[in-house]
């Protein structure tokens, strides 16, 4: 069972890092009203702090291209504005910065579009516009009514491409490490993705979702999931605020900031942990598709969750 927007839904909220109150609008594409174009531009973070430095290349060791990947990506459209065209996205528009994620759309760029693309993720919506006017940053959250995943309303549909579970997309097993995160790949029958994470007081905790889960429907799992909260250590609140980042700290309810004692809940651990799992998935959305490969990631970070997406973007659907 594959799902589809039936619904235009604007949300609005505040920007996490900026601190300002922005707006999203997210329909069905057919409803966008205006041609679609692939991106075509440069899709540089230019003006952004990067963080992929010491990370080895994208492309180091991967096949060159996508062959036999579906053409439309995930069929993801972005405008920039109600009269601008509707931008393809591919993963190629999709980049790491620090603390969060953002996409090119022609020379615009706008960050924190995880949380929004993970509720897509978690509904198997595969075909969407997402409308943003004069906005750099996406709402952490929205402000009102529930979680991005809350808010979207979905109809059944059938979808041959969102549908489609290939054998075989000629994954290897794959490891990639730094000094905090670690991911293993390895080929399966069907997608699954668990995360695993280890809090500042030696606390840990798992979750995992699978492909059953992720194409059946609402469910109370994927509400909790979509409702963790994002959060940042308090001995590195004074840093990251001074580097410009987290200013919306105080205006939404999404996000905590947390004390060592705070991880002795286990709770805590646990809507953390979930999180990281929003996270990636949102980071692996581009994809298009869940290819039937088993993720395990301790310790998650977007700018590696991006090179996942990369990695996994180089295979073709059948081998």
């Amino acid at each position: 069972m594959t799902f589809a927007l039936s619904e235009i839904i604007s949300m609005r909220g505040y920007a996490i890092h900026s601190g300002e109150r922005s707006e999203v609008t997210v329909l069905p594409s057919e409803s966008a009203g205006l041609p679609s174009e692939s991106a075509g531009l440069p899709s540089e973070s230019a003006g952004l702090p990067s963080e992929s430095a010491g990370l080895p290349s994208e492309s180091a060791g991967l096949p060159s291209e996508s062959a036999g990947l579906p053409s439309e990506s995930a069929g993801l459209r972005w405008q920039t504005d109600a009269n601008s065209r509707a931008v393809l996205l591919s993963r190629r528009d999709y980049h790491a910065c620090v603390q969060t994620s953002l996409v090119s759309v022609g020379r615009a760029q706008v960050r924190c579009p995880e949380h929004l693309l993970a509720a897509l993720a978690l509904h198997d919506i595969r075909s969407a516009t997402v409308r943003t006017t004069n906005v750099q940053e996406l709402p952490v959250f929205p402000e009102a009514g529930g979680s991005y995943y809350d808010q979207l309303v979905v109809d059944n549909i059938t979808d041959t491409l969102s549908g489609h579970k290939p054998e075989s997309t000629g994954v290897r097993p794959y490891e990639l490490m730094d000094e905090h995160s670690r991911y293993f790949i390895s080929p399966g029958t069907a997608f699954s993705c668990e995360v695993q994470f280890t809090a500042p007081n030696g606390a840990s905790s798992s979750a995992l979702i699978t492909q059953d889960e992720l194409t059946s429907g609402r469910s109370s799992a994927k509400e909790r999931i979509s409702r963790a909260r994002t959060w940042i250590r308090w001995e590195d609140h004074e840093e990251i605020l001074q580097r410009g980042l987290c200013k919306g700290l105080g205006k939404t309810r999404w996000c905590r900031v947390l004390r060592k004692e705070d991880f002795d809940t286990d709770d805590v651990v646990t809507e953390c942990t979930e999180h990281k799992l929003y996270d990636l998935l949102g980071d692996l959305y581009l994809l298009g598709y869940w290819p039937p490969v088993k993720i395990v990631a301790t310790n998650p970070s977007h700018r590696l969750n991006v090179v996942i997406l990369n990695y996994l973007s180089s295979f073709s659907l059948t081998g």
